[in-house]
């Protein structure tokens, strides 16, 4: 095509370079390619190391006050988005509200099985978790013996 374009006189054949390209453009072009790679790595660096929201919390480090703390504002945020689900069921369709109703019960289930690993002394959550079963809302409750403790996972 280029071909065609030079002899109608459209592009003018250079015959100093025909066929080859100068060193120095190579040299640009290794140079544009490699500040790309090196800003899209910086880039993604800053980007992975900033926190996704401000309510993460480096965990692994924190005082037993502190998850306490974070358990408590996360649980507050927690009960505040399924109120709002709870206000939306008004106008959401069956297979939503069923949906919403699963989701709200899970969340319990979980909450209550990490309570009951807090003190496995006591029947409060293991009650409760037994109740939901026993009404048809629940999972099974794992059942442990005397006092060997259990481990559950989702």
């Amino acid at each position: 095509m280029a071909q065609a374009l030079r002899r109608r006189g459209l592009i003018r054949a250079d015959h100093r370079t025909a066929g080859r390209r100068p060193v120095w453009t190579a040299v640009l072009q290794l140079a544009a390619a490699l500040v790309i790679l090196a800003g899209g790595v910086v880039l993604g660096h800053w980007l992975g190391s900033r926190p996704t929201s401000p309510e993460v919390v480096p965990v692994a480090a924190s005082s037993t006050w502190e998850l306490a703390a974070v358990a408590q504002h996360t649980g507050s945020m927690h009960a505040a988005a399924l109120r709002d689900l709870a206000n939306r069921v008004a106008s959401a369709q069956p297979e939503e509200i069923e949906l919403a109703r699963e989701v709200a019960l899970a969340s319990l289930r979980a909450a209550l099985l990490q309570v009951a690993l807090l003190d496995l002394s006591d029947p409060t959550p293991i009650r409760l978790l037994t109740e939901l079963e026993a009404t048809g809302t629940g999972s099974p409750v794992p059942v442990r013996a005397g006092n060997e403790p259990w481990l559950v996972s989702f």
